[in-house]
């Protein structure tokens, strides 16, 4: 089905802390929220593209902490998908897959608090020294802050926007990583996080 629109409610398991959710397709250029209460997340995504998911296709990632075990939930009742018209389609059936423990090498890029009002951190881990730049813009492609020389070690970096005088509306941070290596060809990573400021 051509994908145009997801609202989607999942029961956790008890002790998990959900962290960031992304698309799995980034590049269709869609806008993502997500609340968490309590045991239950709520996640809202649409695309000004539509989306032709295909049988069996990942459309979103959770990364979460915490010491949870056992499968997410889909609540069907607070649950819909709609096509790329805005027609709501019944006949659908989601997986949530079992939790995986991320390993120390893996690369991770969050926004919190998401949605946010005057302040915004942004979280970069990678298993390499190398050079991350980042961009910030609204969904018209505006450049709204940028940085391209965040050098790190291998770990996690952080650092806080000031987003009082942003505009209320859906941003994408766009973090791209270039490993520091002298010899050979270097290691890079591109990921894409969306991000809404509360009016």
């Amino acid at each position: 089905m051509d994908l145009g629109a997801v609202t989607l409610w999942l029961e956790l398991p008890q002790g998990m802390e959900v962290q960031n959710v992304r698309c799995n397709r980034p590049d269709l250029n869609g806008a993502l929220v997500h609340r968490q209460e309590g045991s239950s997340l709520g996640l809202v995504w649409y695309g000004l593209v539509p989306w032709e998911v295909k049988e069996g296709e990942v459309i979103f990632v959770l990364e979460a902490r915490g010491k949870a075990t056992g499968s997410l939930k889909v609540d069907r009742a607070k649950s819909e998908l709609a096509n790329g018209w805005g027609e709501v389609q019944e006949a659908w059936q989601w997986s949530a897959p079992g939790l995986r423990q991320r390993g120390q090498d893996q690369w991770q890029i969050t926004a919190y608090p998401n949605p946010f009002e005057s302040y915004m951190a942004l979280r970069l881990s990678s298993p390499m020294a190398g050079k991350w730049q980042i961009e910030v813009r609204d969904l018209a492609g505006r450049l709204i802050w940028s940085d391209y020389q965040v050098t790190s070690s291998s770990g996690r970096i952080e650092f806080s926007l000031e987003t009082e005088n942003w505009s209320a509306g859906a941003y994408k941070a766009q973090c791209r990583f270039e490993s520091l290596e002298e010899a050979g060809k270097p290691t890079t990573f591109m990921q894409v996080v969306s991000m809404l400021k509360r009016p």
